[in-house]
């Protein structure tokens, strides 16, 4: 694949696998928008956490056959967490304020641990690639 689409490709997978799932199960699986029609604990509880496990393998997938670049990572990690956190965060009495500023902060924790993982994982893939090539 050209390297001017990998940027495009890691957008078109966030958007379609991880955002647009999550964010209609945020519409109807939250009273946020007072517009909740699904009440079932076990899947307001269960399926945004499904969909990102399942995106994040699909994603690490997709790493591996040089579809998507690895520095993409940090945003594949990073959405589908926050969005899981707040569908089952709305499970909790608290406000909404509260429900997005502890998403929000685990967020952020997350994207620096992910990042510095992925720059462990790149300087570890750049040292055996020289060791190959020598």
């Amino acid at each position: 694949m050209s390297n001017r689409y990998w940027s495009l490709v890691a957008l078109f997978y966030i958007a379609i696998i991880q955002v647009l799932p999550l964010t209609i199960l945020w519409y109807f699986a939250t009273p946020d928008f007072q517009n909740q029609t699904i009440f079932n604990f076990h899947f307001i509880l269960w399926t945004p956490l499904g969909i990102t496990i399942i995106s994040i393998c699909g994603a690490i997938l997709l790493v591996y056959f040089n579809v998507i670049r690895l520095k993409g990572m940090n945003f594949v990690i990073s959405i589908p967490v926050l969005y899981s956190l707040v569908i089952v965060l709305s499970l909790t009495p608290l406000s909404v304020f509260w429900r997005m500023f502890i998403s929000f902060s685990t967020v952020i924790l997350v994207t620096i641990l992910t990042s510095l993982v992925i720059s462990r994982v790149g300087t570890f893939k750049n040292k055996k690639c020289k060791k190959l090539s020598i």
